[in-house]
């Protein structure tokens, strides 16, 4: 590690995203495609495109499970300061399980919204 590699690394790594988004950008101009899945379908044929439909699809599985633990131990924290308890009390040690399934019912039906501007109402 140390300083000078990582801040090298980070250069790099940065140089190489704007060279990636500017070649994706210029192959979805060229092949007038708007999704990532569509530009690999025309690129590289159908396998490729559930191949790249599948990964964001499992990233964005990710970052959702990750956002909802994260949530869910905001809110424990939370009810522990307002309830003045101590550790794992809240709702005997099991408060991240049960608090990550009481967020399911609301982000089930807003994750199936399919376009944004359905969601201007609540803007």
């Amino acid at each position: 590690g140390g300083v000078g590699f990582c801040t090298v690394m980070l250069i790099v790594m940065c140089i190489w995203n704007v060279d990636s988004i500017l070649l994706l950008f210029a192959a979805s101009m060229a092949t007038e495609c708007k999704s990532y899945g569509g530009l690999a379908r025309d690129s590289y044929g159908r396998g490729f495109q559930l191949l790249v439909d599948g990964s964001l699809c499992a990233a964005q599985i990710g970052f959702c499970a990750a956002y909802i633990v994260f949530i869910a131990q905001c809110l424990g924290q939370a009810g522990n300061w307002f309830m003045n308890c101590t550790g794992d009390d809240l709702l005997g040690g099991n408060w991240v399980v049960y608090l990550c399934l009481l967020q399911v019912p609301v982000l089930i039906p807003l994750a199936l919204i399919q376009s944004m501007s359905r969601l201007v109402w609540a803007a």
